[in-house]
């Protein structure tokens, strides 16, 4: 059977630990599940707040989905590498992360269902610029999306075999 899958923006933020529960999921079983074993890494991931935007997509009650763009004026809340690099004065901009997708929705296509919601999302509302974290392969996406890459982060976390690509999308 087919699916029709849509994007929402979340305005239901008593969903937000649904969405936590789900990007829970599309992590246990992955290569980065060792990182749910520790303490400051659940916070970081979790720390979710009202005043940032989330894109859902639902399907039989659970949260398939999803992803977040955290409207920022500085740099303080971003990496320190973030802060080095040749970014546009204008502001505010967004940090676009936290995509998941919960494992029983896997190769459907829902991230780039997201992505390009987000695109149009952040086009529409007139938001200079957004920045994102992506992990290979998704990085080659990102950059055939129309995103830049600003460069390679380095390792935080020892247990991970790959870097994170920073990039930037001007809209």
């Amino acid at each position: 059977m087919e699916h029709k899958f849509e994007v929402k923006i979340l305005t239901d933020k008593s969903k937000i630990p649904a969405i936590q529960e789900s990007r829970r999921l599309a992590w246990q079983n992955s290569d980065r599940a060792i990182l749910l074993q520790d303490d400051n890494f659940v916070k970081w991931i979790w720390d979710d707040r009202e005043d940032d935007i989330f894109f859902v997509i639902e399907h039989n009650d659970l949260v398939a989905a999803s992803g977040r763009i955290r409207m920022l004026n500085d740099l303080e809340n971003l990496r320190e590498e973030y802060k080095s690099w040749n970014l546009p004065d204008d502001r505010p901009f967004g940090d676009y992360e936290r995509v998941s997708v919960h494992p029983d929705y896997r190769g459907l296509g829902l991230v780039y269902l997201l992505d390009d919601f987000i695109l149009k999302y952040v086009a529409e509302n007139k938001i200079p610029f957004i920045i994102g974290e992506f992990i290979p392969p998704r990085d080659k996406t990102a950059l055939r999306l129309g995103y830049r890459l600003l460069g390679i982060l380095p390792e935080i976390y020892p247990a991970l075999t790959y870097e994170a690509v920073a990039c930037i999308y001007i809209v």
